[in-house]
């Protein structure tokens, strides 16, 4: 989770933190290896909708995480799918060739496991004979050839004391300690047991004796006393290390056999199958065979439905991938009592919304979730946002899991020494707007302006929007006073009123300025004609909104993390990379805006792999020369949202530059009264549908210097992706611009095609949000 002080600061007041570059993590084919974790971070802000997945490209499908699989499973052989979509019939008939007791023979250590005892009862498999004691070594083959065998030990007693197999053991006191580890970098402030796992991991490979790997005993010092952290603990290790997770599910298949009597440990072993599976996916190896075990508990009145939500939670957490964080509070108290989880949501109107969710819970599946319970149509660019101690973060509007998030926040307060705070109280969940499409119109959708306004109003009276000089916010105010009271406006109402329309910044001072604030007030009402002319409401709304995404770009963008290896020399080139509605800004902390490119600077935008010497790369190309250069985890989707924002700005564009000479002449013409453009002639484009008579790739408008409208060829020109006229100074750079670099210039008006009828064939990429 990324701690910002951006986006929904209009509910809450700013507060200014450090970014945090602290992991996500997963782990590869090494023991506790944590994976790149990056691309949990903004996976893609392009407010997706379950509709409008399809028109991804496959590859951009995989890179932004949807139906994203665990690691170990292969995308071209999703088992787990194909059986969803069997029928019944077929399921019976695929399934029957995994039995689990077949996986045991040819999988367990054969010292270690006991051939399957035969039940009259056939509706809850046997496993092997179970032992109340823990393991003495691992199940499987598999971790004693990494190595794991003592970590599956560890994993056993946690369990076992989940479980209440077993009592607590007395601890070592002399190792009760965590090796030592380097500091945290300054602000970061958040708990992690992921984190811990991976300071162990390592000390372990940086220490000659192997304290954490080899040392049985140490390893069993950590195991928490509390049942809520065990089963952190646990899932932990699930989390970071691939190979544990086919030990840890058929450790808990072992649990929940017909062998243990013991009902309350039954139920505990079934709370842990449930949360693990809504974290992280068996391997392929064991994936048929697990689902084969859950699905023998179809006819038990007693299991069969934690079985059943066991079963439904493996699925969406192999559609939405594996989680980053071990479950939260929430998850743990509505799995262990058997019901639904419902997550309050804060509106900007002061309505709070319960959201039904799950352990797979993606933020956008929340956010259609919510569009859909308040008959939002505009969705693009809506996100959801979670805070914790007065910090905001942004979940966006994309794959990011709600309960990584929650998790994290209750981390952050765990490390800071508030256990008898009540976790669930630390966190809230808002919904608002963080960005904008260039081309955003507020009459399209009266729920998305009412919101969208309403934040403007609290970002403004908490200090978080900022105005240019007192005339331009008395304005705002009178603009603001007129669609709530309409024309009537007096010295009195307004005196009495004068608090609830200044920032809070602006009352602290208004006992010694009160009566300027009401005179100026008055006098930019009387200006804006709202005492004499009646002007619909709803159209001063639009004009707040339309003129806030102006206004305050940076207070709408998307952020993302990125550093800077090529283009003009920056202070800093670790950078937070801003994409708004007006073009791409580049930002340190806190947040100070250093440099920025406009999008009709903009000729294209690239993207590259990564090689082995750094990560994956956008490069931005500018008419101005300055072309950049940034590595970031999100490049690719930082690139797909650059060129639909600027594909979308060029198809919309009124605006032209002349990149050769052209002249249109009849024989009844002559030179003077011809349309003519020559190199940097600007070019004001006109309705091509009007010309009845107008030749493929021609267009039509009208040129400034000559004041003359004509038709001239497509490739005699560069359009501007721009929804205004670029400035002047910009636009000279044409006039003096060498014919070899203008004949370079793209020609296309937009490579991507918008219209809705033709996204299937264009391959485009899921922007039927944004037309």
């Amino acid at each position: 989770m990324h701690f910002c002080a951006k986006g929904l600061t209009s509910i809450f007041p700013r507060e200014i933190v450090s970014k945090n570059n602290s992991s996500y993590s997963s782990s590869n084919h090494n023991d506790m290896e944590s994976e790149d974790n990056a691309e949990s971070t903004f996976r893609h802000k392009l407010g997706l909708i379950p509709e409008e997945e399809e028109d991804l490209t496959e590859a951009f499908k995989a890179r932004l995480g949807i139906n994203k699989t665990d690691p170990l499973m292969n995308n071209d052989d999703n088992e787990i799918n194909e059986i969803v979509v069997m029928n019944d019939v077929e399921k019976e008939a695929t399934l029957s060739k995994f039995k689990f007791e077949k996986f045991i023979q040819e999988n367990f250590k054969k010292g270690n496991s006991i051939a399957p005892t035969n039940h009259n009862n056939t509706n809850t498999p046997a496993v092997t004979t179970l032992s109340n004691q823990p393991l003495t070594e691992s199940l499987l083959k598999s971790c004693e050839a990494q190595n794991l065998s003592q970590s599956a030990v560890v994993i056993s007693n946690a369990i076992k004391l989940f479980c209440k197999d077993i009592k607590p053991f007395q601890k070592t006191p002399a190792i009760v300690n965590e090796p030592q580890t380097k500091e945290a970098k300054p602000g970061v402030k958040r708990f992690s047991m992921i984190k811990l796992f991976q300071n162990k991991n390592k000390s372990s490979s940086t220490s000659s004796s192997d304290e954490w790997s080899n040392n049985l005993e140490w390893q069993l010092n950590t195991i928490p006393d509390d049942d809520f952290e065990i089963m952190q603990f646990i899932i932990c290790y699930g989390i970071l290390n691939r190979v544990l997770r086919d030990e840890i599910y058929c450790q808990l298949c072992q649990q929940v056999s017909k062998n243990n009597r013991s009902e309350e440990s039954v139920s505990s072993g079934w709370t842990l199958h449930t949360l693990c599976s809504g974290c992280f996916m068996p391997s392929k190896k064991l994936l048929r065979y697990y689902i084969s075990f859950l699905n023998n508990f179809t006819n038990d009145t007693k299991w069969k439905d934690v079985s059943l939500q066991t079963k439904t939670l493996l699925h969406r957490t192999n559609m939405y991938g594996s989680r980053y964080h071990p479950p939260n509070s929430v998850e743990y108290q509505s799995v262990k009592s058997r019901k639904s989880i419902m997550l309050p949501v804060s509106l900007v109107d002061g309505m709070t919304l319960s959201i039904k969710s799950d352990s797979a819970m993606t933020a956008s599946e929340m956010c259609h979730k919510i569009s859909l319970a308040i008959n939002l149509k505009d969705q693009f660019g809506f996100a959801v946002y979670i805070s914790v101690e007065g910090k905001v973060s942004s979940l966006g509007n994309g794959l990011d899991h709600v309960m990584d998030a929650i998790s994290e926040c209750e981390q952050s307060l765990r490390i800071e020494n508030k256990k008898d705070q009540t976790l669930k109280s630390g966190w809230h969940l808002f919904f608002g707007k963080e960005l904008f499409t260039p081309w955003h119109d507020a009459e399209v959708d009266e729920k998305s302006t009412e919101i969208i306004y309403l934040q403007i109003i609290r970002s403004a009276m908490n200090g978080e929007f900022r105005f240019k000089s007192d005339e331009d916010l008395s304005r705002f105010v009178a603009r603001r006073w007129y669609i709530e009271n309409g024309r009537e406006m007096n010295e009195k109402l307004l005196k009495s009123k004068l608090n609830d329309y200044l920032p809070k910044y602006i009352i602290k001072n208004l006992p010694n300025n009160e009566n300027n604030w009401i005179q100026l007030i008055i006098q930019s009402f009387t200006k804006l004609g709202f005492n004499e002319e009646k002007i619909p409401r709803i159209q001063i709304k639009w004009s707040i909104v339309e003129g806030a995404q102006r206004k305050w770009p940076l207070q709408f963008a998307a952020l993302f993390e990125a550093v800077k290896v090529a283009g003009p020399p920056v202070p800093n080139n670790e950078l937070v990379i801003a994409i708004s509605c007006r073009g791409v800004f580049m930002l340190e902390e806190p947040y100070k805006l250093i440099n920025g490119v406009h999008y009709y600077e903009i000729i294209e935008v690239t993207c590259e792999k990564p090689t082995k010497d750094r990560g994956p790369c956008f490069n931005i190309m500018t008419i101005k020369g300055d072309n950049w250069s940034f590595v970031s985890p999100n490049a690719e989707t930082i690139t797909k949202l650059l060129c639909i924002f600027i594909d979308g700005l060029r198809k919309r564009s009124r605006w032209a530059v002349a990149i050769q000479e052209f002249i249109l002449q009849d024989h009844s013409q002559s030179l003077l009264d011809s349309f003519h453009l020559v190199q940097g002639d600007v070019v004001e484009l006109m309705d091509e549908s009007e010309q009845k008579h107008l030749k493929d790739d021609w267009m039509y408008g009208k040129c400034e210097r000559t004041n003359r409208c004509g038709s001239f060829p497509f490739d005699c020109i560069y359009i501007f992706p721009t929804s205004e006229k670029p400035p002047k100074a910009f636009l000279d750079i044409f006039s003096i611009m060498s014919k070899k670099d203008a004949s370079t210039l793209p020609r296309k008006r937009a490579t991507v095609v918008l219209g809705r009828d033709t996204l299937s064939k264009s391959k485009g990429f899921g922007v039927a949000s944004l037309i």
